[in-house]
């Protein structure tokens, strides 16, 4: 059972991030579009923020985006494979806060295994390009050939909007732990 847990681990991910995406469907407004219609709403109506978030429900805007990646890792002279997902939300009022929670499968010494980590990160206001920079810290719990291993995980990334997806990312991360590997990890937001 042991050799089946990252992958029953992964699949499951999968699922919870399925069903979320799925729950996105656009609510219907005053407009009576859907929730794309609700700025031309509030500016053909002249109505206010609390009115348009009464009228549509309870405001019909998204905190958190599901994500997906892959990337490598690389320390002690050994190179690894990583996927997974996670979820990127914004729950404070200021929306260049951020928390993240990733879950992984990883393929590293000929072994498989698994990652979580819970981040904080900081979007910075200026922009590199047409690309927005972020940086942050969190917690990381991997298991690798039943080793299991806690540290701070360490690092930033940039990320791009797209017309089919949310966003792009690619994030550089440093885990500081009894193993210190070099995470690369690329990906989109929706």
């Amino acid at each position: 059972m042991n050799c089946y847990r990252p992958l029953l681990f992964a699949a499951g991910w999968t699922l919870i991030l399925t069903q979320l995406a799925g729950a996105q469907t656009p609510q219907p407004t005053i407009a009576g579009s859907t929730t794309r219609g609700l700025e031309s709403a509030s500016n053909s109506f002249t109505l206010t923020t609390e009115e348009v978030q009464r009228s549509s429900g309870g405001g019909s805007a998204r905190n958190y985006t599901p994500r997906a990646f892959i990337g490598i890792t690389s320390g002690e002279g050994d190179t690894g494979l990583i996927l997974g997902g996670g979820v990127s939300m914004r729950p404070f009022r200021k929306k260049k806060h951020e928390i993240q929670f990733n879950a992984d499968y990883q393929r590293v010494f000929d072994e498989n295994g698994f990652g979580i980590d819970i981040d904080y990160y900081y979007n910075f206001t200026g922009r590199l390009g047409d690309f927005t920079p972020y940086a942050g810290a969190g917690i990381v719990v991997t298991d690798i050939a039943s080793n299991t291993e806690t540290g701070l995980q360490i690092g930033g990334g940039i990320r791009r909007p797209l017309r089919s997806f949310k966003e792009f990312f690619i994030e550089l991360l440093i885990v500081l732990a009894d193993y210190n590997p070099l995470l690369i990890r690329t990906g989109f937001g929706w």
